[in-house]
C-alpha cells in the first residue's frame, strides 16, 4: 500500500500537480518492477481525489464526461491525468484508489472479464398462472496479476 499527501497550502498550482504527478510515477515504477513488462497507467480513485481532479483546470486534467449527466453511479473511466487513465469507482473509500496498467487487449491487464455470450434473454417458463422470463450472460473473470495492482490512500 501507498500512501501519497496531496500539497494543500502555500504551493503553487503548477508545483502541487508536479509533485503528485511524481508520486503517481514513483508507483507506477512499482508497477512495472512487479509486472517486469509495463508500467502502471491507470488509476482508479475514489470521492475525495475525482473531487481534487474536477476541480483543476482541463489543461492539468481532462475531463471524459464533462458537463454531462452519466446515467448511473457507478464504476466509469472520467478521464485522463498526465499520461494515467483516471477511472472512478463509487466502492472505494472516498481517500482510496488504486493504481495498475491496461495493454493493449482486452486480456492484457491484471484482472480481466472475458465475456462468452452477451446479455440474453431466456425462454419463457411457464410457472404455475404466470409466464417468467429472465436473463442471462456468461463470462469468465480472471485475477491474473495480483502483485500488479497497488492500493493507494491519498492524504489532503
Amino acid at each position: 500500500p501507498q500512501t501519497i499527501a496531496i500539497p494543500t497550502a502555500g504551493v503553487d498550482l503548477n508545483v502541487r500537480v508536479q509533485q503528485i504527478l511524481q508520486k503517481l510515477n514513483d508507483v507506477s515504477q512499482l508497477v512495472i518492477n512487479a509486472t517486469g513488462r509495463i508500467e502502471g497507467n491507470t488509476l482508479v480513485v475514489g470521492g475525495s481525489f475525482k473531487s481534487f481532479l474536477e476541480s483543476l483546470p482541463n489543461t492539468f486534467y481532462t475531463q471524459e464526461d464533462a458537463g454531462q449527466d452519466t446515467g448511473f453511479q457507478g464504476p466509469r473511466r472520467i478521464g485522463t491525468f498526465g499520461r494515467f487513465a483516471v477511472f472512478y469507482d463509487d466502492q472505494l473509500p472516498m481517500d482510496g484508489a488504486w493504481m495498475s496498467y491496461k495493454g493493449a487487449e482486452w486480456y492484457d491487464a491484471p484482472y480481466y472479464l472475458g465475456v462468452f455470450m452477451p446479455i440474453t434473454p431466456t425462454d419463457a417458463v411457464n410457472l404455475n398462472v404466470r409466464i417468467e422470463q429472465a436473463f442471462v450472460s456468461m463470462e469468465g473473470h480472471r485475477y491474473d496479476k495480483p502483485t500488479a495492482v497497488f492500493p493507494i490512500t491519498f492524504r489532503f
